[in-house]
């Protein structure tokens, strides 16, 4: 009949316009989905150039430190020498005194005798 052939052939020309759309709608969805991806890969990547700038960072502060801690403990070595010497030359005016103290006493007393 007229309108079943009407309608078979709206039909076939219905059926492959909607599985178009539908493919369309799912390339669409697809090429969302991928920029999303590629959004969060940029992302990421970004992220993983951040914390590397942070490491290098961090390893020079640590080689830094160490620097700092080589310098500190030659200072340190220096200050400590200082110090050694100091006490040895403290030692030298005590044993000085000493001695001048025991000298004032024994001519302090070999006047007392004279004047006997």
């Amino acid at each position: 009949t007229p309108a079943v052939d009407e309608e078979t052939r709206h039909s076939a020309v219905a059926a492959p316009a909607a599985a178009a759309t539908s493919g369309q709608s799912e390339a669409e969805r697809l090429r969302l989905e991928l920029s999303a991806i590629q959004d969060a890969l940029a992302r990421s990547q970004a992220d993983v150039s951040a914390l590397g700038a942070a490491v290098e960072d961090l390893r020079a502060d640590k080689e830094r430190q160490a620097e700092q801690h080589v310098a500190l403990e030659k200072q340190a070595a220096h200050h400590e020498a200082q110090a050694q010497r100091a006490q040895a030359r403290l030692a030298e005016a005590e044993e000085t005194a000493r001695a001048a103290q025991q000298a004032k006493r024994d001519a302090e007393a070999r006047a007392a005798a004279l004047e006997v």
